[in-house]
């Protein structure tokens, strides 16, 4: 494993487990953070996105995009993302030890509310097609990415 691979595995590891206090998030949000995790043959793509806006963009082989958030259409859209997460919460399950990424041709969507972890699991084709559930939560996902990619261009 690479040195840039490992510091994004690091990253994401903490954005699923450290205590909500190490990140300054607020008590009472219904979510504090939201990512998905988009599994491809060679990589896993991990976006995570903070309450205040704060939006990484992380490859499982290092590297990626980390401090998006600070574009305007990219703090707004991580912020509707999370809000939007946040009514999931109830609806998922807990994170599973492992911490590993989803198989191929599977999203998995994680939300934070305090020190807890859920997740979410659905195939691509699913959530694009609109016939999941959370389809509308990886529309925003996307959404968010977008954004992303349009602020790295300039």
């Amino acid at each position: 494993m690479s040195k840039a691979s490992e510091t994004t595995l690091h990253v994401r590891e903490r954005a699923l487990t450290a205590p909500a206090a190490d990140y300054g998030a607020p008590a009472d949000a219904e979510a504090w953070l939201a990512g998905m995790d988009i599994a491809f043959p060679d990589v896993a793509i991990t976006l995570i996105c903070g309450w205040d806006g704060t939006t990484s963009l992380l490859m499982s082989t290092g590297g990626g995009i980390v401090g998006a958030g600070s574009h305007e259409g990219v703090e707004r859209a991580a912020r509707s993302f999370v809000s939007e997460a946040g009514a999931w919460v109830d609806e998922m399950l807990p994170l599973p030890e492992d911490l590993s990424y989803p198989e191929m041709g599977r999203v998995r969507f994680f939300i934070r509310r305090g020190d807890r972890c859920v997740v979410g699991e659905a195939s691509d084709l699913e959530l694009s097609e609109g016939r999941h559930d959370l389809a509308g939560l990886y529309e925003l996902a996307q959404i968010v990415v977008t954004q992303v990619r349009r602020s790295a261009r300039g």
